[in-house]
């Protein structure tokens, strides 16, 4: 998204000149000489993140682009680079390991001798890189070439085959952008499809296997424009172009055109953005955040001196491209402002200055940060200068946020003569402080999630402020503990616990909340006791089915136990009811009443004058009961002869019983106080 200043490093170097226009085979040479000499560096309040990144050896011209996806990551362009073939040029990878700059992957190295490959480069993230080498010589000497990569976890990988310049001398691949990893904006300065040296840019997208044209080229205006000298896509839909030899304000002013896919086509929106006088050069760097800005540099815009440069940016307002903010000027002559720009938002944007001056002549570079406050555009922090005389510090810069800056030097001696070198920045200067006292149950996670307290203490921690930059904290932490309890209980039948009745047996568990505010857990292992009632009854013989650690028989007609009848067996001796009382772990239940007959041995059953009605019957019975000197026990047996309901009563006449059972046929017994008994059926409906 970024795009850098670019060179023909071959007749720039040689002849100790600057870049101000491009000499190439098909347009004119000038020269513009620079004096340098030694003077001291104003120091900067922004601080270096790691290390310098230095060229890998002498004549390298390291830092000659740069591009940084996000803060952790840097592609670094060494177009003169002689590793794999004399200035057939590499470009290197670095991410940030914490403290240091360590390289990601091996060289990528140019194709062939003299490709310069690394002229340009442009990471949309952290995987993915386009290289441009605008002197290969794919389809024709000078023709050009792009090569993107991906990381496939160790090493980088070519994705796709070359995009190859259209012909001979197009010196395509000399500015790239890359939105995202599926397109790919290709500058090619030199081709001459509107005239000679128009220039022109293709734009392609990725269609799974292979790199395909996005519409057509889009021609410079007029012959000599160098029309994608630079070039900066926000989206995949959206490209602005830099054409700084174009003529629309007088010779070399400069332009830039925007551009937006409608869908089948790229059109042009709004009109030219011309250069403010003759010879501006504005266009020779451009950068888009988004679809409806752009910053344009004009380095040789002489509003603050002759070759002072300058920077305007740009705002789409539904028709048109109207600036914001006034000019942005260099700071003195002969700065070249504006060589290279990086906009990270609509409100930020760094500049280079590489022709800066420190003390009368010497050139150090310098690159300067500015922040929209609503009405204009207000420097940010001190400019930050180049390291020694001489390397043209800022001649590339990136900008992946507001607070984080790479800043190309190519001409930077650290590793020999010109290897160059990229040195990245932190911009912060708002940091903040707060203290904070919490109090928190067991453990804390940490403000900025990169920690876990479990212990009451005092500790510090580091998240992003309002404006991205450092909030340090000091928290005053005081861990308050949870507590757990368990504890096991029995039961007969069912257990309240909590206000829930539970009738299994179980690991039950509920948390409330204890004396500090923190989760009380408490654990009931409880277990049901049920006693099994089921009583055989084979003939005279009674057996309780279930298990009990103690057993007592018991006779149902006059509601007494039986003295010595304790075993899980009875045989009675005489005709009557009897049940079985089982007692386990505690807990005890009786069995149903069941008739056993002993012939010879039946109670007397005969009528006794007793009325029971209705029959069928609703929720009750009436029972007229014989005035005389008797009472009497009345009994309701279901047809298992198990006693449902027992009531006695010591007066006679008229009884109400009311009786809460299911439908369905029923004994009724009544069992007079000389033993004397009467039973009746009756159905309850």
């Amino acid at each position: 998204m970024f795009i850098f200043c670019k060179l023909r490093p071959e007749n720039i170097i040689h002849r100790k000149s600057f870049f101000l226009n491009h000499p190439t085979m098909k347009s004119r040479y000038l020269l513009i000489l620079l004096l340098t000499t030694l003077y001291s560096a104003i120091a900067s309040a922004q601080i270096q993140i790691g290390n310098d990144i230095d060229g890998e050896s002498a004549d390298d011209r390291s830092g000659h682009s740069v591009s940084m996806p996000d803060a952790h990551t840097v592609a670094i362009g060494a177009p003169r680079n002689d590793g794999n073939g004399y200035a057939r040029g590499h470009v290197r990878i670095y991410t940030l390991n914490g403290t240091s700059w360590q390289q990601k992957g091996a060289d990528i190295d140019g194709e062939a001798a003299r490709d310069l490959s690394g002229v340009s480069v442009s990471m949309p993230d952290a995987h993915t890189v386009v290289i441009g080498a605008y002197e290969n010589d794919g389809s024709g000497p000078n023709s050009g070439h792009v090569r993107i990569y991906s990381w496939n976890g160790s090493t980088w990988v070519q994705k796709g085959m070359d995009i190859d310049g259209e012909a001979a001398g197009d010196q395509s691949g000399y500015s790239v952008s890359m939105p995202d990893a599926q397109t790919v904006a290709i500058g090619a300065i030199l081709n001459d499809g509107k005239g000679v040296s128009a220039g022109h840019v293709r734009i392609y997208t990725w269609n799974g296997t292979l790199w395909i044209q996005k519409g057509t080229d889009i021609d410079g205006e007029a012959a000599r424009d160098l029309s994608g000298y630079s070039v900066s896509m926000p989206n995949a839909n959206t490209v602005a172009i830099g054409a700084y030899e174009n003529d629309g304000s007088g010779p070399n002013s400069g332009h830039v055109r925007i551009y937006a896919w409608n869908g089948t086509a790229w059109i042009q929106k709004g009109a030219d953005i011309d250069g403010e006088a003759l010879r501006d050069g504005s266009g020779w760097s451009v950068s888009m955040p988004n679809a409806n800005t752009v910053a344009i540099g004009a380095p040789t815009n002489n509003g603050n001196g002759s070759g002072s440069g300058h920077v305007r940016v740009y705002s789409w307002n539904g028709s048109a491209w109207a600036q914001k903010g006034a000019d942005i000027n260099g700071e003195a002559a002969g700065d070249y402002s504006g060589s290279s720009v990086s906009m990270p938002d609509a409100n930020t944007i760094a500049i280079g200055a590489p022709g800066r001056l420190n003390g009368p002549v010497t050139i150090l570079g310098s690159v300067r940060i500015y922040a929209w406050n609503g009405t204009a555009w207000i420097q940010k922090g001190m400019e930050i200068n180049g390291e020694t005389a001489g390397d043209y510090s800022g001649w590339s810069i990136s900008m992946p946020n507001a607070n984080t800056l790479a800043i190309g030097a190519p001409w930077n001696d650290g590793n020999g003569s010109r290897a160059g070198h990229v040195r990245i920045f932190d911009l912060c200067d708002t940091v903040t402080t707060s203290t904070l006292s919490i109090s928190t149950c067991d453990s804390l996670v940490s403000p900025s999630g990169q920690y876990i307290w479990t212990n009451s203490g005092t500790y510090s921690d580091t998240i992003p402020n309002s404006v991205g930059c450092d909030s340090l904290m000091t928290i005053n932490l005081t861990i308050l503990n949870s507590s757990s309890t368990s504890f096991s209980a029995s039961a007969c039948d069912a257990y309240s616990w909590l206000g829930n009745t539970l009738t299994s047996s179980g690991t039950y568990i509920d948390t409330l909340v204890n004396a500090t505010g923190c989760d009380s857990i408490v654990t009931l292992n409880l277990t049901v006791v049920t006693i099994d009632t089921t009583v055989a009854n084979t003939g005279s013989l009674l057996t309780a089915v279930g298990t009990a650690s103690s057993y007592q028989w018991y006779d149902c007609n006059n509601q007494q136990i039986i003295p010595g009848a304790n075993g899980a067996s009875f045989t009675p001796t005489q005709t009557g009811h009897y049940a079985v009382i089982l007692t386990e772990n505690g807990c005890t239940d009786t069995s149903g009443c069941h008739l056993v007959v002993i012939v010879g041995t039946e109670l007397p059953i005969e009528p006794l004058g007793i009325q029971v009605y209705p029959n069928p019957a609703d929720d009750h019975i009436t029972l007229e009961l014989p005035n005389d000197r008797y009472s009497h026990r009345v009994d309701i047996l279901n047809i298992d002869g198990k006693v449902l309901i027992t009531k006695s009563f010591s007066k006679n006449g008229r009884q109400d019983l009311y009786w809460n059972v299911a439908p369905g046929v029923y004994l009724i017994r009544i069992v007079r106080s000389d033993g004397i008994i009467e039973q009746k059926r009756v159905v309850r409906q």
